[in-house]
């Protein structure tokens, strides 16, 4: 689990804020990653592969559920 907490705020729990939270796990073969959005409005799920270097795993769109009129996230680099 990932929580994107902006910097320079603290990460105390009992504050209530609802920061968007990242998921990953394992689905057969592959890293699966699901952005839950601090809007609540959508989950895109996204597929990791290693970046060439292999410092990174870049994540790409596989799909979204929930609606979309507020955008979501396509891509995410976790290093």
């Amino acid at each position: 689990m990932h929580e994107m907490v902006p910097e320079g705020r603290s990460d105390d729990p009992t504050r209530g804020d609802d920061d968007p939270i990242t998921m990953l796990y394992i689905d057969g073969d592959r890293l699966i990653l699901t952005h839950y959005c601090d809007s609540g409005k959508n989950r895109p799920r996204m597929a990791g592969r290693l970046s060439p270097d292999g410092k990174a795993v870049e994540f790409d769109f596989l799909d979204v559920s929930g609606g979309t009129a507020y955008g979501h996230v396509h891509h995410a680099v976790f290093t």
